[in-house]
């Protein structure tokens, strides 16, 4: 029966081993669907300090917006009678609005002798100017005398006016991200995208655009915290487009709760990673009316419904007639549809046009030259090979859901990597060797079986982070050692139980069965409450966006669950083989004293 378990379970761990050994053998595995490749040592896919890459880190936050609404037109301004008379209080004078014009008044000023009348006009000329001078104006007055009455002819105008180029201006000391996001009338909505705006940058928001023209109001407008699914729907985008650039086991990880850690081993040209993440990539369609041939000046209106990006079943670089770089675009079925009947309208049409806007820039404005029903068409002529791989992809994977401000970056050099690797290597070998040397000088027969089963342990762990797959960091290695340091622990327990039973004077047979029970008690509660601590680590580094802290926890837990089969499996069944052979005959060998009690000396047979 024993036997029959014995080689059993042999056969079993001789399987297991065997296709651990296969596994690390081959760097590139395709069976089954399951496709493993990697240029790490043994097929082995490791993380960003052990192989070199980037590390980039964004946070995710709807934009707060400042609506300010100016007192004065941008492009000129209404001034009332009430007004005029208000910057007059300290003189006796009518004011009348000129019929049918803006902004002129005649001002009748009585009671003027020829002593008064320089005066009178510098007082009313000089109040006007003060009044808009304070409110964007300027002011013009034609003076006009009789024997006692003076009449100023007075007319007021706009200063040069302001844009969305001077608000910026105004404002690049504040934030140079901040963006004129739209306009109305003369209401502004500027955005700022890092979720910066309190009560004291709105107090210099206000300061620094009061020098354009006096406010009239300002309004804050928070942007709101992402929600889960906003996360997701950034992660998932963020996923799609870093595997389309065909990074090795990339690592995207949400931190906290708007925050996004992007892992890249491999890739050096950090500014095409934070390119192609970083940016929206939204394509809209529009149709453009000229007014002449050369399209100087234009309307545009949307295709139907809207025609966009969204309507895309699929973008890819391409080459156009000339053999230039180009993007092929294909319609999804409304897409098709929209696209067919807009070609058809206007195919010929000189002064028709189909508007390309990307992320609100203009890319090009073709004529439609024939009906395209297929829902298939390519822009082409003004990209580099480069581009129209980027944006091919952007495109294809969608906008990201949440604008993302990048906080951090950093770049890992592949040399620095690769002494990173060669240094833990090296420790782990080291390592390895001295516990397998002690556990053999020491232990001596059991010394010899600790020693197969770490082998046997190191193939199968390596197997598993190779099939799973696990990225290896170098917290990770130090999770690995760590895990052979308990590996030795079990078996240490195991042997220093069965020396124990062979002490009571029992068979090697039975101490064996007896020592590997009573030393399963405290290798479980060890091993469990070591699980736990990695699961508590794994937690705390998934929320604190700690990758060393998840990739040790990682590699510990699984190294643990495996160290729990080699002690108790293959320790156990080798030792109970070697029991059945003739050096089972020889106690000496299965205790580092070299020699044990007589039998009964103990007065009885032990614990049972």
């Amino acid at each position: 029966m024993v036997r029959r378990r014995i080689i059993r379970t042999a056969i079993i761990v001789g399987i297991l081993t065997a296709l651990a050994v296969l596994a690390l053998s081959f760097k590139e595995i395709n069976f089954l669907g399951l496709n493993r490749n990697s240029d790490g040592p043994l097929g082995l896919t490791l993380g960003l300090d052990l192989q070199g890459g980037s590390y980039l880190k964004y946070q995710a936050r709807f934009s707060d917006e400042v609506d300010v609404t100016f007192a004065r037109l941008p492009g000129g301004g209404s001034v009332q009678v009430v007004d005029v008379e208000g910057a007059l209080a300290g003189q006796t004078a009518t004011v009348e609005p000129v019929e049918g014009e803006q902004n002129r008044f005649t001002i009748s000023v009585p009671d003027v002798t020829e002593l008064t009348r320089e005066d009178v006009e510098d007082d009313v000329q000089g109040e006007l100017e003060t009044w808009a001078e304070g409110r964007g104006f300027v002011v013009q007055t034609e003076p006009s005398f009789s024997e006692d009455e003076a009449k100023f002819s007075v007319a007021f105008s706009a200063k040069e006016p302001f844009g969305e180029t001077e608000i910026e201006s105004a404002l690049a000391d504040i934030d140079n991200r901040a963006s004129i996001r739209t306009s109305q009338d003369n209401r502004y909505s500027i955005e700022f995208p890092q979720a910066s705006v309190d009560e004291e940058v709105q107090a210099d928001i206000t300061e620094a655009l009061s020098a354009l023209a006096p406010i009239e109001d300002v309004n804050v407008r928070l942007g709101r915290q992402p929600s889960d699914d906003d996360m997701a729907g950034v992660i998932e985008t963020i996923n799609r487009r870093i595997n389309a650039l065909g990074t090795s086991e990339p690592t995207i990880q949400r931190l906290g709760e708007d925050k996004v850690i992007v892992q890249l081993p491999g890739v050096e040209d950090l500014e095409e990673a934070k390119r192609l993440i970083g940016e929206t990539a939204q394509l809209v369609f529009l149709e453009r009316t000229c007014e002449t041939e050369e399209c100087l000046e234009f309307t545009e209106e949307p295709v139907g419904d809207g025609l966009t990006g969204d309507d895309l079943e699929d973008a890819y670089p391409d080459r156009d007639s000339a053999g230039l770089p180009a993007i092929s675009l294909r319609f999804d079925g409304r897409g098709t549809g929209l696209f067919a009947d807009l070609t058809q309208r206007i195919r010929g049409n000189t002064l028709k046009r189909i508007a390309f806007y990307l992320d609100n820039e203009e890319i090009l404005a073709p004529v439609s030259r024939a009906y395209i029903p297929d829902g298939r068409t390519i822009i082409e002529g003004i990209f580099s090979v480069q581009e129209t791989r980027r944006i091919s992809i952007q495109l294809k994977s969608g906008a990201i859901p949440v604008p993302l401000t990048l906080i951090a970056e950093t770049t890992v050099d592949a040399t620095l990597g690769q002494d990173s690797l060669d240094k833990s290597l090296k420790a782990g070998l080291v390592g390895l060797g001295l516990v397998l040397a002690f556990m053999v000088v020491y232990y001596r027969a059991p010394g010899v079986v600790a020693a197969v089963a770490l082998l046997i342990y190191a193939a199968i762990l390596l197997a598993v982070f190779k099939m799973l797959p696990v990225t290896l960091t170098l917290s990770g290695l130090a999770g690995v050692i760590l895990s052979i340091g308990m590996a030795v622990d079990a078996n240490v327990l195991i042997f220093e139980r069965v020396k124990e039973e062979l002490r009571t004077g029992r068979t090697l047979a039975s101490a064996m069965d007896v020592g590997f029970r009573r030393a399963w008690t405290a290798i479980f509660d060890g091993n469990v409450s070591t699980l736990i601590t990695c699961a508590i680590l794994w937690w705390l580094g998934s929320r604190l966006g700690a990758p060393q802290v998840t990739g040790f926890s990682i590699a510990l837990g699984i190294g643990v669950a495996v160290s729990m089969f080699t002690a108790i499996t293959v320790s156990r069944n080798l030792l109970q083989a070697m029991a059945l052979t003739r050096w089972g005959r020889n106690i000496s060998l299965f205790t580092p004293e070299g020699r044990l009690r007589p039998a009964g000396a103990s007065g009885g047979g032990g614990e049972d």
